[in-house]
Parts: C-alpha cells; sequence; structure tokens
C-alpha cells in the first residue's frame, strides 16, 4: 500500500506550516471564487488563492496533506482547495473532497471520503473510526487533537488518495434518469449554443448536467422511484422560482430545492441557466484551467 519510506516523508509533516520557511506556498487571495486550484507538486509555480474569510490553517493543512502525497504518488490531476461549508475547508481531487478540515481551537478533525467498498471494507472495523457511527456515509470523521495526529492519518490519507485516482466513472442510468438527463442537457444546450461541451457527472446522491466541467453553471438534481424529483436551486432564485409558479411555499420553507415530475422544468429555469452561464464567460479561465473533463461523460445530444 505504501511505500517504506512514507514514515520517514510524513516525518515533520507540518515542519512547514508553522514555521514559516521561505519554501512555504504564497497564499494569495482571490475575491471572485471560493475554489482554489493548487499544482501537483512542491515546485509549482502555482499560487493558491483563497477567500479572505477563511481560516488559514486549514488550508496550510491542506496543502502540506497535498505536497506529502505528492511526495509518494504522482497525481495525474489538479487539487483544489474548496470553501463549500463554513464549517470546514476541503482539499479535493477529481471532483472529490478526499479530504475535509476543521481546525479551531474547540475543534480538530479530518473527514476522510471512505466511497468504495473495499475502503469500507478495509476500515469499518479500525479503531481509528470507531467515533464514526454512521458508516453509510461516504465522509468518516476523525477527531484530532493537534498535528501530531495528523502523520498516522496519512497511511489512510494515501489509500484515500489511491481509490479516487484508480476510480473509472461509470454512468448507467435507468430510463426515467437518462430522460431528465436528456431534457436538462437541450436546456443548457440551447442557453450556451454549444451542445458538444455538456458533461454529465452522476455520484450516489446526485446528477449534474454542466457546462465544460465543474464550472458553476449546472444543473443538479436527484430522482427518486416512488415520491417526487428534487431540483436544487439556491435561494437567490426564491423570487423567481415564486413568480413563475415553480415553488408556492413561503421563503421559510424553502430548502433550496424544488420539487418535480415533469421534465418541462429544465426549460422553465433557463433564465437561471442563462445567468449562471453568464457568470462562467465572465471567469472562462478561471474555471476551464481547473476543470477535468476525464471525469466526466461527455453528453451527446
Amino acid at each position: 500500500m505504501v511505500e517504506q519510506n512514507v514514515g520517514d516523508l510524513i516525518m515533520g509533516i507540518f515542519s512547514n506550516i508553522f514555521g514559516k520557511d521561505k519554501s512555504k506556498e504564497k497564499i494569495q487571495p482571490y475575491h471572485n471564487s471560493s475554489d482554489i486550484t493548487i499544482g501537483v507538486g512542491q515546485d509549482s509555480d502555482d499560487t493558491t488563492e483563497y477567500k479572505k474569510e477563511s481560516v488559514e490553517s486549514e488550508e496550510d493543512i491542506c496543502i502540506a496533506i497535498r505536497d506529502n502525497i505528492c511526495k509518494v504518488r504522482k497525481p495525474k490531476y489538479q487539487f483544489e482547495i474548496r470553501h463549500r461549508s463554513s464549517d470546514y475547508t476541503t482539499l479535493a481531487y477529481r471532483n472529490s473532497d478526499i479530504v475535509r478540515v476543521k481546525w479551531t481551537p474547540m475543534s480538530k478533525w479530518l473527514a476522510l471520503q471512505i466511497g468504495s467498498s473495499e475502503l469500507y471494507d478495509k476500515y469499518a472495523n479500525d479503531p481509528i473510526f470507531a467515533g464514526q457511527a454512521d458508516k453509510e456515509k461516504i465522509q468518516w470523521k476523525v477527531n484530532c487533537t493537534s498535528t501530531d495526529d495528523l502523520e498516522r492519518l496519512m497511511p489512510i490519507i494515501l489509500d484515500v488518495f489511491d481509490d479516487v485516482d484508480h476510480f473509472e466513472v461509470h454512468f448507467d442510468l435507468t430510463d426515467t434518469e437518462q430522460l431528465f438527463v436528456n431534457a436538462a442537457a437541450r436546456a443548457m444546450a440551447e442557453v450556451t449554443e454549444d451542445p458538444d461541451n455538456i458533461y454529465l457527472q452522476k455520484t450516489t446522491e446526485h446528477i449534474c448536467v454542466m457546462y465544460k466541467g465543474s464550472t458553476g453553471c449546472m444543473v443538479t438534481f436527484k430522482i427518486y422511484k416512488r415520491k417526487s424529483h428534487r431540483l436544487y436551486v439556491d435561494s437567490k432564485y426564491y423570487k423567481f422560482l415564486k413568480t413563475t409558479g415553480l415553488y408556492v411555499g413561503n421563503k421559510n420553507n424553502f430548502h433550496d430545492y424544488i420539487e418535480f415530475t415533469d421534465p418541462e422544468v429544465f426549460k422553465r429555469i433557463k433564465p437561471i441557466i442563462k445567468e449562471k452561464y453568464d457568470n462562467f464567460k465572465e471567469h472562462e479561465k478561471m474555471y476551464t484551467d481547473a476543470v477535468e473533463l476525464s471525469y466526466l461523460q461527455n453528453i451527446k445530444l
């Protein structure tokens, strides 16, 4: 699993974090994005970008974990640091949250993505994850007391990285899923006028139809067998949803999704797709630099 020299390589894993030595990667704020693309090696010329309100120590830990992965592995794609939640910072690879980091004076933990049956079988009874009661979740949390705890977790982090790095994508869609994917893709293609760059991502939780990868210009939904499906829409679009009749409840009960049964819903949300597309075009280089299309399936209309 891990080469013999891993122990030596991860000794002093965080010596650069608090020592602020000259080789430490430069960090610069970038107000337009909560996604940070960072290079795959310590000698990368890439700069890391982060939100001004983010917790710097969490980002330092993400960078150090990335660097130590790179010492014993050869990543084929870029890592990202993401701020999808105010509660933690994420080190992502191949669009997967391989490590989530919470690091404050009051609470310190890592959550590792145990996404395959192989990892589940290997770690289900490991005492390191004794505190993770619900092992049906994909993220398994480990409480920490200091950075000294991180060295013992590196072999597991490497297993998680290998699991994601070697993952082969299979998009087996049911007839119902295919119907809605086609409808969402057509709406996206009509807005972008670029049907050749519409992509699909399917996870255990959601289906995403997107333009040129994980750009923010995407439609995310979930298909259920015995109840209405869910289309995930940011609460800032509440007024549009209300005035168009796509949502009939009050704002206090709106939980960032609407229920639907008819594929025509994707035509009705084209103004939302258009706003997302316009934002993409404004920041296209930033988005496309981070896209890894091998992780997605191109949709042919």
